[in-house]
Parts: structure tokens; sequence; C-alpha cells
């Protein structure tokens, strides 16, 4: 039985709501359904996700590092990221934390004095991969896996270009630099990467990752392949984390510049997910709904005309589009969007850029110009072949198996 010692951000337990969570949740349980691992997870929590701590349940072996105990801690915790949170020549490019570093830090070293000696370790989100020099220090001749939900500098390249401020390109572009020249050499370390997709595997690659040592599993996303499209309204659709910079601001985006265009329709644009962030409720009108969290967004998926994704920045395969797509709503969205899944423009979604191409595509939907059946089989069946989680959680244990 191999002794796994899994290093991960964010806490997962079965109702975490954001993509990245759900994607260490499924594979992390998978994992212990098998029998063949002991599991021990060093992770981290907010105060509020202790609630849906379920990992007793699944006899996971666990130490958590919760944030927001007291207000004195939060002070504490605050002070110690000053420098993390605002310095511009941060070594991280401000992406890892002051406080997160040395927290682990003290759980290795604890590990350490009591003998503990992990066959393999993993380390899920870039944050954690880039701890490996810790990792291997305490470690050395343990195999390390790192677990990338995306290429975070690409994420920061983008971000970079969107701002318009000079000075805070000029920052942006500092982190950019930084993440980039860290993110690669510690992947060039790992004895297996894991990705979410294949555009993030040739991306690296041509970056200099060898890529005979890379995994492009399929991400988790929940099915809906269910669903039946009704399609008896006029709503449109914008799902995901509200609470995310790249998605409030594209859904602010479309209400700002597609909505207007859409004024002689009764057309509904409706924003769900949970935390919205606030700036959106600026945009609530008859016409622009702020849903918020749905426990089913399958009855949104069912009843509304199509998806909208026209994301600014990010990066990594889009969950949120894999799961409309799984339902069979037509998605219109953007190279950013669609990044990573090799679905066929047209055939299995709609590439749409600019405002105009958004209004063209909805009228169309609205007037009956698109059969609507016939793209849902499609998106179905595409799901179908290409997204395989059994399949992907066999040869995660494959590749275990020879480290």
């Amino acid at each position: 039985m191999k002794d796994v010692l899994w290093i991960s951000l964010f806490i997962p337990y079965d109702k975490v709501k954001h993509a990245g969570g759900k994607i260490h949740n499924f594979y992390l349980k998978a994992l212990k359904k098998e029998g063949r691992f002991k599991i021990r997870l060093l992770t981290f929590a907010e105060k509020e996700d202790l609630h849906f701590n379920d990992l007793d349940q699944y006899n996971i072996e666990n130490n958590i590092i919760c944030y927001n105990n007291t207000k004195i801690h939060s002070m504490a915790r605050k002070l110690i990221n000053l420098e993390s949170t605002y310095n511009p020549y941060n070594r991280y490019g401000r992406a890892l934390q002051n406080y997160d570093i040395l927290q682990i830090h003290r759980f290795l070293k604890k590990y350490k004095e009591e003998g503990y000696k992990p066959d393999v370790i993993i380390l899920q989100w870039t944050q954690m991969v880039f701890l490996m020099p810790f990792v291997k220090q305490y470690f050395p001749a343990t195999s390390v896996i790192a677990i990338e939900e995306d290429v975070t500098y690409l994420s920061y390249w983008r971000k970079m270009k969107y701002y318009p401020n000079a000075f805070l390109r000029y920052i942006s572009r500092l982190s950019y630099k930084k993440v980039k020249k860290l993110e690669l050499e510690v992947l060039k370390s790992a004895d297996l990467i894991i990705l979410n997709n294949h555009k993030d595997e040739k991306l690296i690659v041509e970056d200099g990752i060898e890529q005979e040592k890379i995994f492009v599993w399929t991400p988790y996303f929940q099915n809906y392949f269910h669903v039946e499209r009704k399609c008896n309204n006029h709503q449109v659709i914008f799902y995901g984390g509200m609470g995310r910079q790249e998605n409030y601001l594209s859904a602010i985006w479309f209400a700002e510049k597609v909505m207007p265009r859409l004024t002689d329709t009764d057309i509904v644009f409706c924003v769900v997910g949970a935390n919205p962030n606030k700036r959106l409720f600026e945009y609530a009108s008859d016409k622009i709904k702020i849903i918020g969290f749905v426990e089913h967004v399958e009855e949104y998926f069912s009843n509304s005309l199509c998806m909208v994704a026209p994301l600014t920045f990010g990066a990594g395969v889009k969950i949120k589009v894999l799961e409309a797509m799984s339902a069979g709503i037509p998605v219109l969205t953007n190279e950013v969007g669609i990044e990573g899944i090799y679905a066929e423009d047209g055939k299995e979604f709609f590439f749409c850029k600019t405002e105009k191409e958004y209004e063209e595509k909805i009228r169309e939907l609205l007037n009956g110009n698109v059969r609507q059946d016939e793209m849902a089989a499609k998106e179905k069946q595409f799901i179908q072949e290409h997204y395989n989680m059994q399949e992907s959680v066999k040869k995660l244990i494959q590749y275990i198996d020879i480290l």
C-alpha cells in the first residue's frame, strides 16, 4: 500500500462550489476508494468551510490549516502577508502568501520529525507546486506530482494585457515574469505533471517541459446529460462563480455591450452563480437578473435560450462550458472560454468575440434559425466521447504505481 501525502490550497468536500475544488474532491476520493493507497491530506480552509468537511467520513487522514480562527489570528495573518500581497518584487509574483509558506513548513518539519516517509507527494494548485523546493528539502527521495488547475503564468499574462492603466500593467508584468520563471522551474523538477487540457500541455512543452512526464486527465465536471431542453422562454444565462473577477467582469461586459443591442427583444440576461460581486447589482433591472447561487442549475440549462461566456482573462479549461455542453444548451463563447476544449464552431458551440457577433447569434437562436435539437445531440456526443472520468482515474493509478 503506497503512502500518499496530498498538499492542496483548498479543502475538498462533496458540496464544494468552485471547479478546482470539485476536481480535487473527485480524484482524492476516487483514489481513496481504490483501497490501495494510504492518503494523508494537508490543506487550507476558511472557517465556514469546516462545516462541510467530510474527510473523516471517507477515512482520509487530514491536517487542516484554518483561516480566521480569531480576530487576533486574522490580524496576525494579514501582517505576515503584507509583503507577499503588496511587494511588486515578491519572489512568487504575489501568487503565494507568506502565511501559507510558514504553515506548510511547520507541518513538513513535524512530519519529518515524526519519521513520516510518504512514497508519493501530490501538490495541487500552482501555489502549492511553488513549494516544490521545500518539499524536496524535507523528503528528497520521494516522488512528487504537480497538479496544475491551469497554467498560472498564462492567466497572469492575460490579466497584464487587460489593465488599461500603465502603472498597473507594469506591476502586473513584474508578477507575470516572476511567476512564469518560477512555475517552469518547479515543473521541471516534478516527477509527473497533471494538467486539465492539452492546450496547457502544448504551452508548457513549448516552454521547455518534457512531454513524457505530462498526464492530461479529464477534469471533473457535473454531467447534465439527463437534462431535457425546453427552451420555452428567452433567458440568456451566464453561469459560474460570480465572486471571481474573470466571471463578474465578463458578465458586466455582456450587460454593457450586448444587452443594449437587444432592447427590441424580450431577452432577459440571468447571471447565475454563487457570491455575486456587488458591482453586478448596479446592472440589475427587468432585463438583467442577478440570480446568485442556485441549488439546481439544470433548470436554467433546460429553460434558457443559450449560455454566454465572453471571458476576458483566466486560463485552463472552463468547467462551466463542459457542464453546459453536457446539458445540450447552445454555448456562445470566445477563445478564452473554449480554451482546451477541441469542439467545432457551429457544431458543438458558437464562437463569438465581438458584441455584434453575440447579438447576431442570439437573434438567430431567437428566430429559430438554429436546429437546437441537432446541436444538443452533437454537444452531448462530444462530451461522452472525449471526457471519461473513470478511465482517467485508472490512468492516474497507473502513473502512481510506476513512480
